[in-house]
């Protein structure tokens, strides 16, 4: 985006504004060493005027770094904390989303049935399926209508058939929340199967879980491995699916004490951002994440399979 002048606007408490800003990258990039780019998600502005790369997938040329081509999934988002905290910052234009819809994930490179497909989930609760080549949009799905913590917050997960995207959507009223876990195949974009998760709360978890009945989406990056996909919750249940059939092969609390092996006190709370991952025949789980007024913790699990 071009470098940031004063646009002779300024705040509430007289402070001039400069833009553009914002549309930040905070994802991991994807390397396609086939057709020579890396491939960006990007977040919203934070300050006007709104570019036109913001909320976007970008492909940048792997030798020189020059833009090959931007899909732009939300125009005009221009949103920064003082959207939500009533500060001086926010000023918002006629034509202004102020939504919040980053690109929470990176873009995932996948073999479809005959072509190649980039497939990104975003805040907004899309799925998109974009030409690698060209950036042109092959599919798009949508789950409910998106919040500033999800939709889909922190990316996807794929396997050779299906896309799994994960749905947030924690403590809104709206009537269209839809957290859980939607899969749809790859080739095509059509549904496969779901799971929308319901809350899970009693005396016991409700006073270990802050917001128990609004906080219990699934807001980490899944994972995809072995024929199954792994989520978990901000109340802490970690979920294992079948991946063809969408089954529930196993479900477990960590919002729990433990007995820990380095023996610190340890105690699980909410899972989130990119706590689940797989090696050496197991699968490990950070249990706590206190940021947005969640339910911090301190433990790494590890699961292996069952006899």
């Amino acid at each position: 985006m071009p470098t940031a002048e004063y646009t002779g606007m300024v705040s509430s408490t007289g402070v001039k504004q400069r833009g553009p800003s914002g549309a930040p990258i905070w994802t991991t990039p994807t390397v396609d060493a086939q057709r020579g780019q890396v491939y960006v998600t990007t977040g919203e502005n934070t300050s006007h005027p709104t570019t036109n790369t913001s909320d976007s997938v970008i492909a940048l040329n792997l030798e020189t770094g020059e833009a090959n081509w931007v899909f732009q999934a939300l125009e005009n988002d221009m949103w920064n904390f003082s959207c939500s905290a009533g500060g001086p910052n926010c000023i918002i234009l006629e034509n202004t989303n102020s939504v919040d819809f980053d690109f929470g994930g990176p873009a995932i490179l996948v073999d479809g049935r005959d072509r190649q497909l980039l497939i990104a989930g975003q805040k907004s609760g899309d799925l998109w399926a974009l030409d690698p080549d060209t950036g042109a949009l092959v599919w798009n799905q949508r789950i409910g209508e998106g919040t500033a913590l999800g939709g889909n917050h922190w990316g996807i997960a794929t396997d050779s058939e299906r896309a799994f995207m994960t749905i947030n959507d924690p403590g809104t009223m709206s009537e269209n929340i839809r957290p859980g876990i939607y899969t749809y195949f790859v080739a095509t974009g059509e549904p496969s199967w779901s799971y929308e998760v319901q809350s899970e709360c009693g005396d016991e978890r409700s006073d270990r879980l802050r917001r128990c009945e609004s906080l219990y989406g699934f807001s980490a990056t899944p994972l995809s491995v072995d024929g199954a996909v792994i989520t978990g919750g901000l109340d802490g249940r970690l979920f294992v699916f079948n991946s063809d059939t969408g089954e529930q092969l196993f479900k477990f609390d960590t919002a729990q004490d433990f007995e820990t092996v380095n023996g610190v006190e340890g105690y699980g709370g909410s899972i989130d951002s990119h706590s689940i991952a797989a090696g050496s025949g197991m699968v490990f789980v950070g249990s706590g994440y206190g940021s947005f007024r969640q339910v911090a913790g301190n433990v790494l699990l590890a699961f292996k399979p069952s006899e």
